[in-house]
């Protein structure tokens, strides 16, 4: 029970700094997972609907966190904070 207790006190901070991102309001345990379960053309349309938000946006697919960059110099922020959680895809 130790390790778990050590695993979400480390997890809790990192839920602070990724909802301090803007996005759009998700649902709990779900996220916005039924938001972008949709068909490709339709899910170009909401990522483009999250640029609203500004060059970074995040979303919740259950309980893991994606965050969405629109620009190069966002990206580098992104990476500066997180190094070894960035994915580009």
């Amino acid at each position: 029970m130790a390790w778990l207790r050590d695993d979400f006190l480390l997890w809790v901070p990192r839920i602070w700094l990724i909802e301090q991102i803007p996005g759009p309001k998700g649902l709990p345990i779900l996220g916005n997972a039924l938001d972008v379960n949709v068909e490709p053309r339709e899910f170009f349309l909401l990522v483009c609907e999250y640029c609203d938000f500004g060059n970074i946006a995040r979303i919740w697919i259950g309980p893991l966190p994606y965050i969405l960059v629109s620009e190069a110099k966002s990206a580098e922020v992104v990476h500066r904070v997180a190094p070894l959680t960035l994915c580009l895809a």
